[in-house]
């Protein structure tokens, strides 16, 4: 994806698609900024949805001291962003008075700049609506003779988002994620940012995490789209990395096999399975075996039960090792 800056310079923009730990601030943090050291000459670094606190993050969020480690790794991505050229826009919970937001932060030139979520999931595995107020109608950002229009995850769902967004002239669409996998949900993703690209006549990067977390799998897959809806870039499913999104330089296109039919689901149900039974420090064994097993039945519906108790057999001595 290329954008016009000043001068008429093309932004370079760099993609995260990262594993972040729910509650590990200061790990998440951390990973952030490794990349943002690799990030080259790329103008800025795009993360995923609620990258710092780990997404979902569930009651932790609501601790005050929890929110005080978030605020302290605020700080260190913005003064990482005084002493760099390329700026990070990250996810993050933010406290402002009384109310507790799901935003998108930018870090540019030592200055924090917020982007509130506005549509707030309370469906399925998702329950925000109990854990974080609504934005407010959102505001491009100012960046570099651009304006962005930031949208974390949900917000594109709802096309008067985007909308606003184009009325405010923004010259692309960037888009913070945390979408778990489900079956053909690749396509679901791109069929609504297409119709976001339509509507509005922007660019897109979407930007998703990677990585197990409890009985979520999140694929990846980020991509980037032109202004005519078409794929410029698609990163790898299943995959942790950082990646140009300029041009088409974002990464290598996911293979088929990962990404459809029963193998694929398998991939993702072992995925779920590393990141459920051996994060560092979490609790193994027998029950966390039968997590994993429970997570293939649900995922592929009772088929093919053997490569079910291989997987589990392999989670199980994974457990063993770690």
């Amino acid at each position: 994806m290329a954008a016009n800056g000043q001068n008429g310079q093309k932004l370079k923009l760099a993609v995260a698609q990262l594993n972040p730990l729910v509650g590990a601030v200061e790990e998440n943090c951390a990973r952030l900024l490794e990349a943002h050291a690799q990030a080259g000459d790329a103008d800025l670094l795009v993360a995923s949805e609620l990258f710092l606190s780990g997404y979902p993050p569930e009651d932790i969020v609501l601790h005050a001291s929890f929110q005080r480690a978030i605020a302290a790794a605020l700080e260190r991505v913005r003064a990482a962003s005084a002493a760099s050229r390329t700026a990070i826009l990250c996810g993050c919970p933010v406290r402002e008075g009384a109310a507790l937001y799901n935003s998108a932060v930018l870090a540019d030139d030592g200055k924090l700049f917020y982007r509130h979520k506005c549509v707030l999931p309370n469906h399925n595995v998702f329950d925000e609506k109990r854990l974080f107020a609504p934005g407010p109608r959102p505001q491009v950002l100012p960046f570099r003779g651009r304006a962005l229009g930031v949208a974390v995850c949900e917000d594109i769902w709802v096309a008067e988002i985007c909308a606003a967004l184009h009325a405010q002239k923004a010259d692309m669409l960037l888009v913070l994620n945390g979408s778990p996998f489900e079956h053909d949900k690749y396509a679901v993703r791109q069929k609504v940012a297409q119709a976001r690209v339509a509507e509005t006549g922007l660019p897109l990067l979407y930007v998703n995490q990677v990585g197990g977390q409890d009985e979520l799998v999140f694929d990846g897959a980020s991509f980037a789209l032109n202004a005519k809806g078409r794929a410029l870039a698609k990163g790898r499913a299943l995959a942790h990395g950082r990646a140009l999104a300029h041009g088409r330089a974002l990464a290598q296109r996911p293979r088929a096999s990962a990404m459809a039919g029963v193998g694929g689901i398998l991939r993702r149900a072992d995925m779920g399975c590393q990141g459920g039974l051996c994060r560092p420090g979490c609790a193994a064994g027998a029950a966390g075996a039968k997590r994993c097993c429970d997570l293939c039945r649900a995922a592929i519906g009772g088929a093919r039960l053997r490569a079910q108790e291989r997987l589990c057999a392999r989670a199980a001595g994974a457990v063993g090792r770690h």
